[in-house]
């Protein structure tokens, strides 16, 4: 089932391409759930005016499919996965030509930086409850996983069950505010 609410507008392009000039800016909340470089978002809204951005793909340093703030915060860059080699990569590859996948990022110190000078807030969402695997089969340690304090520890109601069933998939969601 897919919520999806009366108030809110639905885009299929990119946010960057469209005109905002009738939102007010410091009002408007952008909420990313694109798997995307999360740190060349909160740059684009920064030179658009926004001010409040959430994401949803907010992956820790060694996992993830998108270059996340945890990872800028971090400093480890992103490495996309390879997809499944072509002969033409094959041929390549054998004569020493290496082509960076689209998305790479090298590892850095300075977006960590401008995050820092440009974000007023940054806030990650806690969890509803944490599982005692993460969404990749891993047992949770905070060292690898650093996560802010689960809201519940226990089911009190039945209808709550289905947040400790969904815990795994808790992606680090965040909320970032540029100054």
């Amino acid at each position: 089932m897919e919520y999806r609410s009366s108030r809110a507008e639905y885009f299929d392009q990119d946010f960057s391409s469209l005109d905002w000039s009738a939102l007010p800016k410091d009002k408007t909340v952008l909420f990313f759930d694109d798997h995307q470089n999360a740190y060349e978002r909160v740059r684009t809204a920064h030179e658009l005016g926004f001010k409040h951005l959430m994401f949803e793909d907010n992956y820790p340093a060694s996992r993830g499919d998108c270059y996340s703030l945890k990872k800028a915060f971090s400093g480890v860059g992103f490495e996309p996965p390879a997809p499944a080699p072509s002969l033409s990569d094959k041929l390549k590859a054998a004569l020493g030509v290496r082509k960076r996948p689209r998305g790479h990022v090298e590892p850095n110190q300075d977006d960590a930086a401008w995050l820092h000078q440009n974000l007023e807030v940054y806030q990650e969402l806690p969890p509803p409850f944490r599982s005692e695997l993460t969404r990749w089969g891993d047992p949770w340690q905070d060292a690898v996983y650093p996560t802010p304090e689960p809201l519940l520890q226990t089911i009190e109601e039945d209808g709550l069950r289905v947040y400790q069933q969904e815990a795994v998939d808790y992606t680090w969601l965040c909320y970032a505010q540029l100054s």
